[in-house]
C-alpha cells in the first residue's frame, strides 16, 4: 500500500499538476503548525 502511494505521489510531481499539489500540501500543513507555534510561545 505505502508503495503504490508513493509512486502514486511521485507521477502526480512528474506531471504538470505535482508542484501545485505539493505547494497546496505544503501550504495546508504550515499554517496550523504555525497557528501551533504561535499559540506556544504566547502561552
Amino acid at each position: 500500500m505505502d508503495l503504490e502511494c508513493s509512486d502514486l505521489f511521485e507521477w502526480h510531481m512528474q506531471s504538470g499538476h505535482g508542484k501545485v499539489y505539493a505547494d497546496s500540501f505544503a501550504l495546508f500543513i504550515s499554517i496550523p503548525l504555525a497557528s501551533l507555534c504561535v499559540l506556544i510561545l504566547i502561552s
